[in-house]
């Protein structure tokens, strides 16, 4: 459930240059397949294999276009040890016994000298026409399932025949699926996608499961293949796979977390015109959604779509510069399509940005101890930042870019309510509140900090009384952001704020 670092991350890799991609692409169809062709530069004979190949099938072609049209948004990010010699080595995690063998492993690969080196493989640029024909002729195989036959063209061509997931390396386990679970669903006689789906993640509770593998490496489905676990990402890459692979229509549903660390992926299954939610190899369709929207430190206050298919980004007043996974073109917010009442949060600042309609902003929670964005939203030129789709309770700072990678804080931090209203936490040192917080028992040292408005950090408050069982403060500022955390700081660690009942109330019970 925590993979944001590696979703994040492995996006902003790639972002710069998918930004001038998704400025310098074209809407229309034919233009689109050239302007992609062009991309594949040395490639480009391979690609046009392709769509040779089904120049006498026009569905087919029809398949290849789109495949190729949006393939430049796409790559395998890869990564692997690398020894002092300059051989590279990847561990196969199914010959340890746990995360903390991995763990050793890995380190003695370190101190012995080795490196951890990193790709973007751009599919444009790598992918071979016998792949990318095996990958179509599977699909439209699989496509003729009496429980494929309510998927539209263009839903197959979004949500079964595209060959990756996320930034996974490519996959060449499709057949290995078929021959394994496609005997299973035939002898049921599953009639919808919402049956296969359920039946084959039923399977998938006996053969994989959620575990952090303790490897500094990018996942791969090889490695879920050969380990059979992997935490949230690893797990949802492996089951769109298997799902693809048997003609049940799936996308990656993604989250930033706002009231625990990192962030979340997992799939979702087109059935009956909607997209429903599951855990992979977990919880099946009926149940996950309950799970996820109801249980209080879960929640999320945003839900995006990843698409193979690049959709256009509707920005404001022009590009700010700042690197974000939110920009993606392949990503769509379907928040308001969720099982989660949502809102417009319309949230003033105290920054001159605020005058300024139409600017970008940046809705933040702190997350892994920073503010990180969580969604997108505009000022309305009154001195408001407006974002749409929000869900959930939450503690939010609106920030402005300074940069590709620098945000700056243009208002107090606020707590919602989960309605549209909210209350904003400025610091009142004129009306100071008593708390005695009592030590937990690991018994580790403790420090509160409020959140400065003005100096726009948490600052540091000192202790009344400290005692074996306590920890008392007696000048803590009613209304404010506060942060009770580890002297060594935790990306776990939560912010929270005193209610009126004078109850410490952390993000994720709030």
């Amino acid at each position: 459930m925590n993979n944001l670092k590696l979703y994040v991350a492995g996006f902003s890799l790639g972002l710069l240059a998918m930004t001038w991609l998704t400025a310098c692409s074209p809407s229309d169809g034919k233009r689109k397949l050239e302007w992609a062709l062009e991309q594949a530069v040395s490639n480009r004979a391979e690609l046009e294999q392709v769509l040779a190949h089904y120049e006498g099938d026009s569905l087919k072609y029809e398949a290849a276009c789109f495949l190729i049209g949006n393939m430049p948004y796409h790559y395998a990010a890869e990564s692997w040890f690398v020894s002092p010699k300059g051989y590279r080595y990847r561990p196969d995690l199914a010959l340890f016994v746990g995360k903390e063998d991995v763990e050793r492993h890995c380190d003695s690969l370190m101190a012995s000298g080795y490196r951890i080196e990193c790709q973007n493989l751009y599919d444009i640029r790598h992918i071979r026409a016998d792949y990318l024909i095996r990958q179509i002729d599977g699909a439209f195989e699989v496509w003729k399932k009496p429980w494929a036959k309510e998927v539209s063209f263009d839903d197959f061509c979004r949500y079964i025949l595209p060959y990756r997931s996320q930034n996974e390396p490519l996959v060449t386990l499709a057949d290995t699926f078929r021959m394994r679970y496609l005997p299973l669903l035939d002898s049921a006689g599953v009639q919808t996608t919402f049956e296969a789906c359920c039946l084959i993640n039923d399977r998938l509770k006996k053969e994989i499961k959620y575990a952090e593998t303790g490897s500094p490496l990018s996942g791969s489905v090889d490695d879920m293949e050969r380990a059979r676990k992997g935490a949230c990402e690893a797990l949802c890459d492996y089951t769109v796979h298997v799902m693809r692979a048997l003609g049940i229509p799936v996308a990656v549903h993604q989250t930033v977390w706002t009231r625990m660390a990192r962030g979340h992926v997992w799939p979702a299954v087109l059935s009956g015109g909607c997209f429903h939610d599951f855990s992979p190899g977990d919880q099946n369709p009926e149940a996950y959604p309950e799970t996820l929207y109801r249980v209080a430190y879960l929640k999320p206050a945003k839900v995006y779509r990843k698409s193979y298919e690049a959709l256009p980004k509707v920005v404001s007043t022009g590009d700010d510069s700042y690197v974000t996974f939110l920009k993606s073109p392949l990503l769509e917010d379907v928040t308001s399509g969720q099982k989660v009442r949502t809102y417009t949060l319309c949230i003033p600042t105290d920054d001159t940005v605020g005058k300024k309609k139409g600017k970008l902003l940046y809705l933040c929670a702190f997350n892994s101890l920073r503010w990180t964005p969580v969604a997108m939203g505009y000022t309305d030129g009154s001195g408001k930042a407006v974002f749409t789709h929000v869900a959930g309770r939450n503690f939010f700072m609106v920030a402005a870019a300074e940069g590709k990678d620098r945000l700056r804080m243009v208002a107090p931090p606020v707590c919602t309510y989960g309605d549209g209203r909210f209350k904003v936490l400025s610091p009142q040192f004129s009306r100071p509140v008593r708390h005695t917080f009592m030590k937990g028992k690991d018994d580790e040292e403790r420090v509160l900090e409020y959140w400065d408005c003005e100096e726009r950090r948490f600052v540091s408050l000192p202790p009344d009384e400290v005692t074996d069982t306590t920890t008392v403060y007696g000048n803590v500022p009613c209304d404010a952001l506060l942060f009770y955390r580890l002297k060594m700081p935790s990306e776990h660690d939560r912010v929270g704020v005193i209610d009126s009942a004078g109850v410490y109330r952390q993000s994720a019970s709030w």
